[in-house]
């Protein structure tokens, strides 16, 4: 059998995707499809016997439906987890009896969510429900966070004394707001309208909670500057939009969007956010975190007390201003390390994800084993890439959306042309061999493994992996 691995926005999925990958090629006998979305999708359609991990998302964009792929296995793994973090307008549409009629697993990332599934008459699906937590959690064990050595003495060389800002707001995006909140409200919530006057105004409540967030970090770096305060947008933002927010004098306060998440958090000795996921990364390992909200009814459609229960919380600018400016003149010293909320992801040293899907692979799917060749799969993916019918499609619709009337009408009705390529493009840029085969290498050495590997190639973005018996 094949295990689809799609991988949607590359910084914040591509690595625990690859350490995954090899892990299912060290122990098992199945093989790998790796790469784009998209494309990972389109290898499922059309072919048999291929075991999909989707990223999940709302009933209207689900696509797979098992009358039309009855020879394929699909699990989930929802990546905009944990579900418990998740507001009731945006979950009840991914949590749809209709996506899990079709499903074969559903992966959970802890207790809490297995509880909240129960709870919304989730119950006649719970023998579908893996305890296994993430992949990305898995890159936080030893020997796995070796793999990021190199990039945490990069940082440290440039950015000694680090304070580490992920970003999570949804203003500043490279879609503009307009396009941005069109997108939003048709996909990822249900068709009522309180639902989407919500949206309009939890968004005009983060504007304000993020201009006064901004406003901290430049006031913080004013007043420290022997230490380097380091804001990373969201994959959605644009660094040129932020940048008009910050005055130019402000030389130890940078937007910069490199590498993954990870290395940026090991290296930091603060971690300050706005309901970002990753501070359950920082948790993790068990980093100094502190939680600015000024607004809390901006939080109405996410669950704001998951992130209090992480580090510190303030509710006031004042007065997170005095707890950190104060604290960065005692060189933190007096701040207290978070600790791991256990209940909410079930990984640790002795539970990773990869191993569990191994164990997985090897019981319940261990006679589906009849693997398909790399050129059985190469030649059903050229014959079904539209070919010149896909291009002159594409040709047309730009071509339509450059009229501003036909433009508007055709976005009301189809709102993924709302997407930009500067959107996609911060989601995914692209994944060529070289790199692929580098971060291979690159874990095989730091987790010691003799195994070998054969990295074809199907397409631009994707790649058939195989190990070499």
């Amino acid at each position: 059998m094949i295990v689809g691995l799609p991988i949607e926005i590359k910084v914040r999925e591509y690595l625990s995707k690859t350490l995954l990958a090899f892990k299912i090629l060290e122990k098992t006998n199945h093989e790998v499809i790796i790469g784009e979305k998209n494309k990972v999708y389109r290898v499922f359609k059309n072919n048999k016997n291929i075991y999909l991990i989707s990223k999940g998302g709302p009933l209207k964009l689900f696509k797979f439906y098992k009358k039309k792929y009855s020879k394929n296995y699909l699990g989930i793994l929802d990546e905009e987890g944990p579900l418990s973090n998740i507001g009731k307008f945006d979950l009840k549409p991914r949590i749809e009896k209709n996506i899990f009629h079709n499903l074969n697993d559903y992966f959970v990332w802890g207790k809490k969510d297995k509880v909240l599934l129960k709870k919304n008459n989730k119950k006649k699906f719970s023998h579908l429900y893996k305890d296994y937590g993430h992949p990305k959690f898995d890159l936080l064990e030893k020997p796995n966070i070796k793999i990021f050595d190199n990039e945490v003495k990069k940082i440290n060389k440039i950015y000694d004394n680090l304070i580490f800002i992920p970003s999570s707001f949804s203003w500043d995006t490279v879609l503009g707001e307009k396009n941005f909140v069109n997108h939003l409200v048709r996909y990822h919530s249900s068709t009522e309208k309180t639902t989407s006057e919500n949206y309009m105004s939890n968004l005009q409540l983060e504007k304000k909670n993020y201009e006064l967030f901004l406003q901290l970090l430049i006031d913080l770096a004013k007043n420290n500057p022997k230490y380097n305060f380091v804001f990373r947008p969201h994959p959605r933002q644009s660094i040129k939009f932020i940048k008009k927010r910050i005055p130019n004098r402000i030389k130890n306060l940078h937007i910069i969007y490199q590498y993954t998440v990870t290395p940026w958090i090991i290296a930091s000795k603060l971690y300050i956010h706005y309901g970002c996921t990753s501070s359950l990364e920082a948790s993790y390992l068990r980093k100094k975190i502190i939680f600015y909200v000024e607004n809390e009814k901006a939080f109405q459609t996410r669950n704001i007390n998951l992130y209090k229960s992480l580090g510190y919380y303030f509710n006031d600018f004042n007065k997170c201003y005095e707890f950190i400016d104060k604290n960065l003149k005692d060189n933190l010293k007096f701040v207290k390390k978070s600790s791991f909320p256990k209940n909410l992801i079930y990984n640790n040293n002795n539970n990773k994800f990869s191993d569990l899907f191994v164990d997985l692979l090897n019981t319940k799917y261990r006679n589906k084993l009849i693997n398909i060749s790399y050129k059985e799969i190469k030649e059903k993916f050229n014959k079904n890439r539209g070919g010149f019918l896909r291009l002159m499609l594409s040709k047309i619709k730009e071509i339509l959306l450059k009229n501003f009337y036909l433009s508007n009408f055709l976005r009301s009705v189809f709102p993924v042309l709302n997407l930009t390529k500067e959107y996609k493009v911060k989601k995914f840029d692209e994944l060529p061999y070289k790199e692929l085969n580098k971060t291979f290498l690159l874990l095989k050495s730091k987790i010691n493994s003799k195994i070998s590997i054969k990295i074809n190639q199907l397409d631009t973005n994707l790649f058939h992996i195989k190990k070499i018996k």
